[in-house]
C-alpha cells in the first residue's frame, strides 16, 4: 500500500501518519491513520509503524487543496 502523506499528528504518546491509503488489497483506497510511527525516511519514501511498513507518496493536489 502506498500512503499519500498529509501530515504527522500526535496520537497519545505516539506520532502517527494520517493520509490516504492507495491500492490496499483488502481496504482498497481510502483515508487512513496508522499505528504508532517507529521510523520514517521521507526522502527514500518509506515509513515503519508498529504494525507494518508503508511506501510514501506525495499528496496529489487539485485546485483548492489536497484531494
Amino acid at each position: 500500500m502506498s500512503v499519500s502523506l498529509l501530515f504527522q499528528q500526535p496520537f497519545g504518546p505516539w506520532q502517527v501518519l494520517e493520509g490516504f491509503g492507495v491500492d490496499h488489497l483488502r481496504l482498497g483506497t481510502q483515508p487512513i491513520i496508522t499505528s504508532g510511527l517507529f521510523a520514517i525516511d521521507a526522502a527514500r519514501g518509506w515509513a515503519r509503524t508498529y504494525s507494518r511498513f508503508y511506501r510514501l507518496a506525495l499528496p496529489s493536489r487539485t485546485e483548492g487543496g489536497v484531494s
